[in-house]
């Protein structure tokens, strides 16, 4: 097999999978029992919707590591073979990583909302959130 076509298979692979990934979640938002989330954000008496609180996030992650991927797989890794772009690809491959966590942090706030009554402020929430995987930060 050829790297062209091994290069085709792996795309349609992975696009497969994420296809397969947004058809799950959203063809569960019509179900309209109430979820685990929904009753521990009805517990700590915050409102909850399953567009904003679930949908919406998870539908922002599997896309942020869907084109992670793909940008990863067929852009950088190629590149840090080449002597003349390495320090380009390491840049955005930091970037990358970076991005991934931001957005992986936002996405978390919206879908752990009942965790907010938990903190004495939303500062020390939104530093759980964020710093939860950096305890170097936390002091």
């Amino acid at each position: 097999m050829k790297l062209s076509e091994l290069t085709k298979v792996e795309f349609w692979i992975a696009t497969s999978l994420y296809g397969f990934a947004i058809l799950l979640l959203v063809s569960n938002s019509g179900d309209r029992t109430p979820s685990q989330l929904e009753y521990l954000a009805k517990g700590a008496n915050m409102e909850y919707s399953y567009v904003s609180n679930y949908l919406v996030p998870e539908l922002f992650r599997f896309s942020i590591l869907y084109f992670s991927f793909l940008l990863l797989n067929f852009c950088i890794i190629p590149a840090l073979f080449k002597a003349n772009s390495r320090a380009l690809s390491l840049v955005i491959l930091i970037g990358l990583f970076l991005g991934i966590g931001l957005i992986t942090s936002v996405t978390y706030t919206y879908s752990k909302v009942y965790m907010f009554p938990d903190f004495n402020s939303t500062q020390d929430a939104y530093n759980h959130f964020f710093l939860k995987v950096l305890p170097i930060l936390r002091g």
